[in-house]
């Protein structure tokens, strides 16, 4: 091989390793001249608004036909209980006549079957809850029904 075949080789591969660095900044960055306007607060609280409308319009459809709060109750005021559980509360309406039932009924313990049926009267502050509800398409929590849970020892810290 001659001088000027080499030297030709050695054009030709610089020549095709610039156009390929070319092409693949241009897969990476296709023609992206100018960047993308940075997010404002308006446009964060539009996309948080979009995703919070979304998760009501999930949680409220048919396909999710209820979901459950647990708690200890800190306030009864008429039909609305408020539930707190490690440092957040929830506050929700509960339908008339709501179910309510003793986990001790639940799980089978001695003399469970015997204890009266209860009802919303039952429920006091400090009781420990679990609470089927349903979520309206407004985004208001509706309990269908409560579950008064009974510990045999002591309830979890955050309960406490």
């Amino acid at each position: 091989m001659d001088n000027k075949t080499v030297i030709l080789i050695i054009v030709i591969a610089i020549v095709m390793f610039f156009a390929g660095g070319g092409v693949g900044m241009m897969v990476q960055n296709p023609l992206n001249l100018t960047p993308a306007p940075a997010p404002t607060a308006n446009t964060n609280a539009s996309a948080a608004n979009a995703t919070a409308t979304a998760t009501i319009k999930a949680l409220s459809s048919k396909v999710v036909p209820s979901i459950t709060a647990y708690g200890k109750v800190t306030s009864i005021n008429g039909n609305k209980i408020t539930l707190s559980s490690g440092g957040d509360s929830i506050i929700m309406n509960v339908i008339e006549n709501v179910p309510v039932f003793s986990s001790m009924q639940q799980i089978g313990l001695p003399n469970a079957q015997n204890q009266p049926k209860l009802g919303f009267k039952d429920i006091k502050k400090g009781d420990i809850l679990n609470i089927t509800l349903k979520v309206l398409p407004d985004g208001q929590f509706l309990g269908q029904e409560v579950v008064i849970v009974t510990y045999i020892g002591n309830p979890p810290p955050d309960l406490q």
